[in-house]
């Protein structure tokens, strides 16, 4: 017990580190965890959003639209069984009314990674539409690392930013507590504590990495003062992101070659007193159209795969009964 103690003393110790930096200089992965909601786990999340197409001039809705329904909504149920492994399924509807009656037909796919999630893809709008609920359904923010990296190769991770001197210790650390469990408190064999060698040139050497910070400055994090507040901003190029002063996103700017992306997230607010979400979202896909993405229902749920199963059984039992074979008219970034 006193090992493992000290095994998360030490871990813990190398996160104040990091935390105490980051309090002044976040790096852009810290910043899009989305650090203040709630812990997924091994939970199950379920969104049921309205998407509308807004006025690009007045974000007002169009009072007729000859394209879209004045409100299209969408089941979003991700599973978070296998941690390493999120899945989401999408549900699809007729008519912007959720129903049995009005299911269109359901996809599954992974949730992990952006090459898994659109492999061979190429859709900008969709990507960092999908990316963005990542982050604000499942507190991921490796799919929009993903999408920055993609058409930016400024944009560096923590894998990247941290330090190989400082990892390379903690490492051999572990190893040394894994090496003193396996051979016993009464073992005559003795493992040197890397934390703490004996001689003296080594000594100095993990004084010299201790004192060093366990991640880089990310050079494209800068603090600015926005209209009396303080953001943190990302401007690099192509890019333009901004989050408040409590990490929380912003906006998003990414320019492409068939034209600009952007996102304007509202004030976050609490969903049944467990997950934190924007009163709305805006999206302005690459053609100019803009659209409002609002949650109608947002919870979270102890669940398991059997379960997810049985709902997906519903749900093509219901697409099978309704028979609707009318193409839905949807936004450029709704798969």
């Amino acid at each position: 017990m006193k090992r493992i103690l000290m095994t998360l003393m030490t871990l813990m110790t190398l996160m104040i580190v990091s935390v105490n930096t980051f309090a002044y200089t976040p790096t852009l992965e810290s910043l899009l965890r989305n650090g203040n909601n709630i812990d997924i786990s091994n939970n199950t999340v379920v969104a049921n959003l309205t998407i509308s197409e807004i006025d690009p001039q007045n974000n007002l809705p169009f009072k007729v639209s000859s394209e879209l329904a004045n409100k299209q909504v969408l089941k979003l149920i991700v599973v978070n069984e296998k941690e390493d492994a999120p899945t989401l399924t999408q549900v699809n509807y007729k008519g912007g009314v959720i129903s049995n009656n009005t299911i269109v037909g359901y996809s599954e796919k992974s949730f992990k990674a952006l090459t898994t999630f659109m492999p061979n893809n190429e859709n900008p709008d969709a990507e960092i539409f999908y990316a963005t609920l990542s982050m604000l359904l499942n507190n991921h923010g490796d799919m929009l690392i993903e999408v920055l990296r993609k058409h930016n190769a400024n944009i560096q991770t923590n894998t990247i930013l941290v330090d190989k001197e400082k990892l390379k210790l903690l490492s051999s650390y572990k190893r040394y507590l894994v090496n003193m469990k396996d051979v016993g408190k009464d073992s005559v064999v003795e493992f040197e504590n890397p934390l703490k060698p004996l001689e003296e040139e080594k000594q100095e050497k993990v004084s010299q990495i201790n004192k060093k910070a366990f991640l880089s400055l990310d050079p494209l994090v800068k603090k600015q003062k926005i209209d009396d507040e303080f953001f943190w901003v990302v401007e690099n190029q192509n890019i333009y992101l901004k989050f408040d002063n409590e990490h929380r996103f912003k906006e998003m700017t990414l320019k492409l070659e068939n034209g600009d992306v952007e996102i304007i997230l509202g004030k976050f607010v609490i969903h049944g007193n467990q997950i934190e979400f924007p009163e709305f979202f805006w999206i302005k896909d690459q053609s100019g159209r803009k659209f409002e993405i609002k949650a109608q229902r947002l919870i979270m749920f102890s669940d398991n795969r059997d379960q997810h199963n049985k709902r997906l059984k519903k749900y093509r039992e219901s697409a099978e009964k309704n028979k609707i074979t009318e193409p839905l008219v949807k936004p450029s970034f709704v798969l």
